[in-house]
């Protein structure tokens, strides 16, 4: 069992992360909280700290720059955005351009047709046009 590392109980997480025993109880229960281990049965929880290292580094933020209405950046608009909302961001980018190239020479009706198609893809722009019934 060389090289592991301490298993952290759930009052030392819950002081390293400064969340309350509820909080951390209830990010268990929805999958939303680091991995953990369970001892004897349903009993004992304990978090192993690379798991806890894993959950924090997908949580961290990184500075990025906003773009304008008119696509260019503006300088000094900047957001944070987590690793979820930078890949989030990307596929985003990515339909966007794709939709600027198909959007050259198509018709009003074939741009709805492939916004409902990005919509089942699961792009959130896409998403937001069909919520709002524009597509």
């Amino acid at each position: 069992m060389d090289g592991l590392k301490p298993l952290m109980t759930e009052d030392e997480l819950c002081d390293l992360l400064s969340v309350a025993k509820t909080t951390l109880t209830r990010w268990r229960n929805t999958g939303l909280g680091p991995k953990f281990v369970r001892i004897a049965g349903q009993r004992l929880v304990r978090y192993r700290s690379l798991d806890i290292a894993e959950f924090l580094a997908d949580r961290l933020v990184v500075p990025a720059e906003l773009h304008s209405a008119n696509g260019h950046s503006s300088r000094g608009e900047l957001r944070c955005l987590s690793k979820h909302h930078l890949q989030q961001k990307k596929l985003h980018d990515a339909a966007v351009k794709r939709a600027h190239a198909r959007m050259r020479n198509q018709s009003s009706a074939d741009v709805d047709d492939w916004l409902r198609d990005l919509a089942d893809d699961g792009d959130p722009i896409a998403l937001a046009y069909r919520e709002a019934g524009m597509i």
